[in-house]
């Protein structure tokens, strides 16, 4: 069976040093929004100097995996958002 594709590793690797740089990390859950009713807060993350991005849970858990950010697992129910603050 073949391993991951590259692209997953990469989304991997980038959930990684967005929490290695970052001093604070945010999921929330946004079912039932829509795009537009989500723009005012990637504005305001925007503004504060914060990403705001989706990553899909499960790429999430392999980038927690064996660090002490895999307490964030536990929240890594459902559809999150994350936003990471450098």
């Amino acid at each position: 069976m073949a391993g991951p594709r590259p692209e997953k590793g990469r989304v991997v690797e980038e959930v990684r040093e967005h929490l290695a740089s970052s001093s604070a990390a945010i999921l929330t859950e946004y079912r039932g929004l829509k795009v537009g009713d989500l723009a005012p807060c990637a504005a305001s993350c925007a503004r504060a100097g914060a990403d705001y991005k989706i990553f899909k849970n499960t790429l999430v858990r392999r980038a927690t995996a064996d660090t002490n950010q895999a307490a964030l697992d536990a929240y890594l129910k459902g559809p999150t958002r994350d936003r990471l603050r450098p």
